[in-house]
């Protein structure tokens, strides 16, 4: 009974998501914080539990095997879980609304099995690249040259699409 009335009362998940966010807004850029807020609210959407304090390792880790049942890479769902633990550690630790353990810590993740020699081009394919020296549907867009230089440098894929005029 004394424990029950010295408890913190119950927070929704939903208004603690947009507190976590007002708060730490200023931490990340525009775009990041729209893609950060629907993916946490997503993920809270899933997560079975209405309340802060309803959020069970259990709970946490059957949305990580749903996610991974969806065909989400497990980068994806590493990112995911990350993000969550995230959250929760700042409902714990910043905000201090939530006591006890983050419900993500005891989550089994996904085994990282990517290795980037499995993603490698075969050579042949890299030397019939590098022949190119004119394609006839994509004149003045600069293709052939972006192409040499992802192939003699090694830029990564992501680092290529965001890639700007100035890099």
């Amino acid at each position: 009974s004394i424990k029950s009335d010295l408890k913190k009362p119950s927070i929704l998940l939903e208004d603690a998501l947009e507190r976590y966010m007002k708060a730490t807004r200023y931490n990340r850029r525009p775009r990041t914080n729209r893609e950060t807020y629907g993916v946490l609210r997503n993920l809270i959407g899933k997560l079975e539990s209405e309340f802060i304090d309803e959020g069970t390792t259990e709970k946490v880790q059957g949305l990580a095997g749903m996610l991974q049942s969806q065909g989400l890479s497990q980068a994806t769902v590493l990112s995911y879980l990350s993000l969550l633990k995230t959250f929760f550690n700042w409902l714990i630790e910043d905000a201090e609304v939530l006591d006890g353990r983050n419900p993500v810590n005891k989550v089994r993740k996904p085994p990282r099995s990517s290795k980037v020699r499995d993603y490698l081009v075969e050579l042949e394919l890299i030397k019939k690249l590098l022949e190119v020296q004119s394609l006839s549907s994509r004149e003045g867009v600069p293709i052939i040259p972006l192409v040499r230089y992802l192939i003699t440098t090694g830029c990564r894929l992501g680092e290529a699409i965001h890639l700007e005029w100035d890099d």
